[in-house]
């Protein structure tokens, strides 16, 4: 199985949205936006995205602050045969977290 993960006491195949969406919750107004992208050479797409938000519950911890976040990240996709055929994906999270933080 590819991509699988522990939902209580039972697994699932894959991340499924029930999962993604009960991570984001705490973030109504998540927008993400492409900022950059790239094509080097014949296959491989490079995106810089970047993310803001602001959590009005517990978001990876951090309580509710009123403060927002934004943050960046980074996809690299490989394609072949005009499909892509791997993806990397990157996000600073600690950024965020950094930038919601009471002083």
């Amino acid at each position: 199985m590819r991509g699988d993960h522990l939902h209580g006491n039972r697994v699932k195949d894959s991340c499924c949205n029930e999962c993604r969406f009960r991570k984001l919750r705490p973030l109504p107004d998540l927008n993400w936006t492409i900022k950059e992208l790239f094509v080097s050479g014949e296959n491989t797409i490079i995106v810089r995205g970047e993310a803001t938000g602001t959590p009005i519950k517990t978001f990876l911890g951090a309580e509710p602050t009123g403060r927002s976040f934004r943050t960046m990240s980074i996809d690299l996709y490989t394609v072949t045969d005009a499909r892509i055929s791997r993806s990397y994906h990157v996000e600073n999270w600690t950024a965020a977290l950094r930038q919601l933080a009471k002083d």
